[in-house]
């Protein structure tokens, strides 16, 4: 008997409400029901949300504007509280769910959203207070803790009320007499309101500190191209609005070496009156030293060109890793025109496993995202990246309208497309063969982005500049010394391209157009430390030792923390018989990095004093630290031969002979103590 469609509706509603009743009969009416036939509150309901997802911000001296701890603070807001997460504005999270999961995962989900918005719609009711979870304690202080080192902007730097967003970089030289290991920091903005995001990278040459005090106001604005700053051992130190500090893995901290500057890059937005900002860092230290030390990665475009009013210009790049690798970390960047972004990787056999997927990106919300395990990834893997923007009209965060051509750029009117990978891989050796193999992709890439300068005419003296240090480090030494002499027709005054292209003379060995152009560079830029090292370096060659150490002792006054310029000063006070002064500028070199040539060289100092002892003791560190280190092996043997200790010194003199061959010392060396060796036996 077939039932009418009315009969059909009974029988469902009659099961609906029979199965309602059994379930509050047994007193087992579970959370959905709770919420489908009840009106939301506070307490029950939205107290866990927020507190979880939104009160790392949303709290007394968060980085949002207001709190929403309380009934009280969240019942005023409650619609609009509903309107920014159903469009998932609010929380801000990038990342699409259903693929690998990240750390501090602030996205809501589909019930949550509907709670929030019911509890709206409904009156924002408070509920029972001793039925919400205990509210969250935030320290107004530092969330970690007092930190075991804390670096602070020197002074205030005050932003205009309108204008352009500005990016600004400061100098936080650090006080530490030793090697320190760091597993965590914190950065406190000082000024939430104004900051979009922030960078801290490692200045290893002091000159971060020189451009700092150079500059009249607080911090410096240009030039940061010119200060070799590094992310510390593979590691980013950076900050976004609501990103959560935390202590990692003993295991893969990283090395905060003394008299270092970190430098602070703050990226500063006008708020429609004046602001001033003094920001601090602090370190957290652990006396394990890295047994891992990570790689970033980087695949993406630095030669985008979009045609103004283009809706589906695309990036796309690629890399094949030549090692087995753990994926930690991944950091996507754009600027406005980015719209949708994904990554995968393609393992060996054809697999394909989504890494990231970002459908609505939001330039105001970047992050870095960590894997809550790391993911294996076999060597052959195929790491790559979509991007997709939209450089029309209809795309409300455009910031020309009508459209323009946009190209690469850093600043935020033009566009970028990077997408970073934080690797680790398990051997030193695995590390070394990702390295080389990466920056060969790397120098390609950027080879291509200085045409792509000289092509529009951007700033074309650091174009040709940029394009012949590439080409430099590359080895083609004669068509970079072309680019630096085009940088300095342009722009005479260019200290940089007069510097590399003096390193270039020196390279193809004509030592007086070298001494030419670092002297040069002094003459436009009296405060250039390093041209004084390398100007002292070539009077040394000629024997001009008082002349050398001059220099050698300017260019100290300038980069104090400069180990090479240290060791060569004592190399020149060493030739002028000042052995005292020679032993005190290694063991100086030798305080700010450890390398070989200090140790070599107060071997031979303590040699010529006939202190054996330590002679040895620092020939054969400096052999430890370069093996193949064939001067170092030789005066090892003499130290030996010279306390009659014959066999060790030829076993010495042999080995010198087996890296070099051709090493004459050596030879002439083991010839005479093998005649020795060989009478003591008659």
């Amino acid at each position: 008997m077939k039932a009418t469609l009315a009969q059909r509706l009974l029988v469902c509603t009659s099961l609906l409400l029979l199965m309602s009743a059994i379930a509050v009969g047994f007193g087992q009416v579970d959370t959905v029901s709770e919420r489908i036939y009840e009106a939301p509150d506070f307490s029950r309901h939205i107290a866990p949300i927020l507190f979880g997802k939104c009160g790392s911000c949303h709290r007394p001296g968060g980085a949002a504007p207001f709190s929403l701890l309380t009934w009280q603070d969240a019942r005023k807001r409650a619609r609009q509280i509903a309107e920014v997460t159903a469009s998932r504005y609010m929380p801000p999270w990038l990342p699409e769910p259903g693929h690998l999961a990240f750390e501090n995962n602030r996205r809501l989900n589909r019930e949550e959203i509907r709670l929030l918005d019911k509890w709206a719609k409904t009156g924002a009711l408070r509920g029972d207070p001793s039925k919400a979870p205990p509210a969250p304690k935030w320290s107004n202080d530092w969330q970690l803790g007092e930190p075991d080192l804390t670096l602070k902007m020197e002074e205030k730097y005050s932003l205009e009320e309108e204008g352009d967003d500005v990016i600004r970089y400061f100098a936080l030289v650090n006080p530490l007499k030793a090697i320190r290991f760091v597993r965590g920091f914190e950065f406190r903005p000082g000024n939430n309101r104004i900051v979009h995001h922030a960078r801290m990278l490692i200045d290893t040459t002091g000159l971060s500190k020189r451009l700092d005090d150079q500059d009249p106001a607080p911090g410096f604005a240009e030039g940061m191209a010119r200060v070799n700053v590094s992310d510390p051992d593979g590691h980013w130190l950076g900050w976004t609005p609501g990103k959560q500090a935390v202590l990692r893995d003993p295991e893969l901290s990283w090395r905060l070496k003394p008299g270092t500057a970190v430098v602070l890059e703050l990226h500063l937005v006008p708020t429609g009156k004046p602001e001033t900002i003094q920001s601090s860092l602090g370190f957290y230290f652990t006396d394990q030293e890295p047994i891992r030390q990570p790689i970033i990665l980087r695949i993406g475009s630095v030669t985008m060109d979009i045609p103004a009013g283009s809706t589906d210009y695309v990036v796309l790049d690629e890399y094949r890793l030549p090692t087995d690798v753990e994926l930690l970390n991944v950091y996507p960047h754009a600027h406005l025109l980015a719209n949708r972004m994904q990554a995968w990787a393609t393992f060996p056999n054809g697999r394909r496993k989504t890494l990231l997927e970002i459908k609505r990106w939001n330039f105001d919300w970047q992050d870095e995202y960590r894997y809550l395990e790391p993911y294996f990834l076999p060597k052959g893997t195929v790491l790559s990246m979509r991007y997709e923007y939209d450089n029309s009209s209809s795309n409300p965060r455009n910031p020309f309208q009508p459209p323009r051509r946009i190209i690469w750029g850093e600043q935020t009117k033009h566009e970028m497309g990077d997408l970073w990978f934080q690797v680790v891989t398990s051997t030193k050796d695995e590390r070394a063969v990702l390295n080389r193999d990466f920056h060969a992709k790397e120098k390609k890439a950027w080879d291509e982005n200085y045409k792509l300068q000289l092509e529009f005419g951007r700033n074309k003296d650091n174009a040709h500049f940029n394009f012949g240090s590439g080409l430099a480090a590359g080895g083609r030494i004669s068509e970079a010394m072309l680019h630096f002499k085009k940088a300095i027709k342009i722009n005479p005054s260019h200290t940089e391209a007069h510097y590399n292209l003096a390193s270039a003379y020196e390279e193809i060995g004509n030592q007086e157009m070298a001494g030419l152009h670092f002297s040069r560079v002094i003459d436009i830029n009296p405060e250039f430390g390093l041209a004084y090292g390398r100007l002292g370096l070539i009077l040394a060659n000629r024997g001009d030792w008082a002349a050398a150490i001059s220099r050698f002792k300017k260019s100290l006054d300038l980069l104090p923390r400069d180990p090479l310029t240290r060791n060569n000063l004592g190399v020149a006070l060493l030739s002028e018989g000042r052995l005292s002064e020679a032993e005190q500028q290694f063991k100086g070199a030798l305080d700010i990095e450890e390398f070989a040539d200090p140790h070599y060289n107060l071997g031979t100092l303590y040699g010529s004093r006939r202190q054996w002892d330590l002679a040895e003791a620092h020939l054969q560190r400096a052999i430890s630290i370069r093996p193949a280190f064939t001067v170092a092996v030789n005066d090892l043997g003499n130290v030996f031969a010279e306390q009659a200790r014959w066999e060790e010194a030829a076993d010495q003199f042999a080995r010198a002979l087996k890296i070099d061959p051709t090493f004459v010392p050596a030879r002439e060396a083991l010839r005479q103590v093998q005649s020795i060796l060989s009478r003591q036996q008659e």
